[in-house]
């Protein structure tokens, strides 16, 4: 059986009371329908008369049944397993989960009641029916029918034992593989159901990994890397190369890096995919990094800060002139940090220049250069031309050596102010790097405004937060870095499905936001270590990123373990 509130009303009938149809096209849908060409919904879609969104919102609030996303979902493999892979494809329907004796089943046409009375009596389960879009279900088949599971029956177009018809990739020779056999509807459905995956999951990396049992694929989401699933090496090649096509490389070059780039509309958002292969002995790895202009560009007060390191930094924003650094190791939001800052800079009494590698988001009112070492275009050359070029405020992507460090340093001398980023665990270190990459000490003195140090917690998930309290060693290290003597009502996440039960969804920032006074620039003067700067900024109210990760866990943003994994050394 199906748990389902019956209704002897047709589709048309839904839609004819909605005004979202007339009945002229009513009519024309029906003849197609009546020569059993497909589902009537089906057919009002692909004959354009209401759009697919409008179609299932319209039976979602008429008939009461509650739409999925399937990009949102990882469909265990055993679930997928309890309907034959063809009565799927024939039905056009996804298992998405078994609780005891009923069964979830995203389907885009709930009034084929065959399908779901057929799919009851072979699980043996009473049906739930869950409305999901038509390209989702099929790119979910085309996913699952690649993975080959055992038992799941016939794969779909499936041709000479083959789930991919007319490929042989078995001599693994991608210039044998024509491109339009990568435009074939199995691996374009593959590589589109992964990419909405990701997005939809707040992916920000996708890594291709091949191996000698296939292509395995994993996601980075919040900063941690998990498996996602796992391709059989029969077409490994045919995933990697559609992706090449798509950003533009040469699929026959196998023995070179190559970079790309892809952009795409995906989930609704525009979303920047920079792609990077790297030859392996199994093959090509490729990772995608996913930038969404809504994750790149963010108004400062949601950058993370707490009230007194945001006023400090807009402090720094205010200055005419001199250099502004953010600092911190890969990955911890420092792209963001600085787009954002230029973002709100930016207006049109401004002449704003950026020198990167690569260029992430492309800004607008901004004049971003892109540097290519192979034609001698490098940050410090770069940074040369635009002092030519009248700026008042200069982005340079990184300081990696001691010529683009000399250069910032000077150009924040001769009246501009200057952003940069640089590798370095916390803020006082900042000053002793480019004292150690030969910035003289004058004219950092001269030049440096403060340095901001950041990195990324992982935030506790809304909907499943609940208090606990943690163990004692946890309580001894919350003590150790300043928290209070009273201990605060903590909170973690216990994991559901909304946060793919990691008990975390999204990450904010922690700072440390060190600005330079008079005593800083004699410190800096007479080549003080690291410890002497830090425990001046500490004097002068200065909060580590330690305390300041210690403190958003009192608040019930993060749990202190994820504060010591990111923030402390020692653990």
């Amino acid at each position: 059986m199906y748990l389902y509130k019956t209704t002897k009303k047709t589709p048309g009938d839904l839609l004819l009371q909605a005004g979202a149809i007339n009945g002229e096209q009513l009519k024309a849908a029906l003849v197609e329908h009546e020569r059993n060409r497909g589902s009537l919904g089906e057919i009002l879609i692909q004959k354009g008369f209401i759009t697919e969104e409008k179609y299932l919102g319209i039976l979602e609030e008429r008939l009461k049944i509650p739409r999925v996303s399937l990009y949102k979902h990882h469909i265990a493999p055993d679930t997928f397993r309890l309907i034959p892979l063809a009565l799927a494809q024939k039905y056009n329907v996804v298992p998405l989960r078994k609780e005891g004796d009923k069964l979830t089943l995203a389907t885009a046409d709930p009034f084929n009641i065959v399908a779901l009375d057929d799919i009851s009596i072979l699980t043996g389960c009473s049906v739930i029916p869950v409305l999901a879009a038509q390209s989702e279900i099929t790119e979910v088949i085309y996913h699952y029918a690649a993975l080959k599971l055992k038992g799941s029956g016939d794969y779909p177009e499936e041709k000479d034992g083959r789930a991919f018809p007319g490929v042989n990739v078995a001599d693994n020779h991608p210039e044998k593989i024509v491109e339009d056999v990568l435009e074939d509807a199995p691996v374009v459905q593959m590589v589109n159901y992964l990419l909405n995956h990701a997005v939809s999951r707040d992916a920000s990396d996708i890594h291709l990994e091949p191996g000698e049992k296939g292509l395995r694929v994993r996601l980075r989401i919040d900063g941690m890397l998990s498996d996602f699933t796992t391709y059989p090496g029969d077409i490994m090649l045919l995933i990697i190369s559609r992706l090449k096509i798509m950003a533009g490389l040469d699929i026959a070059e196998r023995r070179r890096p190559q970079d790309g780039n892809i952009q795409l509309v995906l989930d609704k958002k525009l979303v920047n995919i920079r792609i990077s292969t790297l030859p392996t002995i199994y093959g090509e790895k490729m990772v995608l990094r996913l930038l969404s202009p809504d994750k790149i560009i963010m108004p400062i007060e949601t950058l993370g800060f707490n009230i007194e390191n945001q006023k400090r930094y807009l402090k720094f924003l205010g200055n005419a002139y001199g250099m502004i650094l953010i600092s911190g190791p890969t990955g911890c939001g420092k792209s963001t940090t600085l787009y954002s800052t230029l973002h709100y800079l930016n207006n049109p009494a401004k002449n704003i220049v950026t020198v990167e590698d690569p260029v992430e988001y492309r800004l607008d009112g901004i004049n971003q250069v892109q540097i290519n070492n192979k034609i001698g275009v490098t940050f410090a050359g770069a940074l040369r031309t635009i002092l030519r070029q009248d700026p008042n405020i200069i982005m340079v992507g990184e300081i990696r050596d001691a010529e683009t460090a000399e250069v910032a340093t000077r150009a924040a001398l001769t009246g501009h102010l200057v952003f940069s980023t640089l590798h370095t665990n916390d803020a006082p270190s900042a000053v002793t790097r480019l004292l150690d990459m030969g910035v003289e000490n004058f004219l950092l003195t001269s030049s440096l405004v403060g340095v901001v140090a950041q990195r990324l917690i992982r935030i506790n998930c809304n909907k499943c937060r609940e208090e606990y309290l943690p163990p004692e060693e946890e309580l001894a290290f919350y003590r150790d870095a300043g928290g209070s003597d009273i201990v605060p009502v903590f909170t973690r996440g216990r994991g559901c499905e909304d946060c793919g039960y990691s008990g975390f969804k999204g990450r904010t920032a922690i700072h440390e936001v060190m600005p330079v006074d008079a005593e800083m620039r004699r410190l800096i003067m007479v080549s003080s270590d690291t410890e002497e700067i830090r425990y001046h900024a500490v004097a002068r109210g200065m909060q580590t990123i330690l305390q300041d990760g210690v403190h958003r866990a009192a608040e019930g943003v993060t749990t202190l373990k994820e504060v010591m994994r990111v923030a402390c050394t020692n653990f």
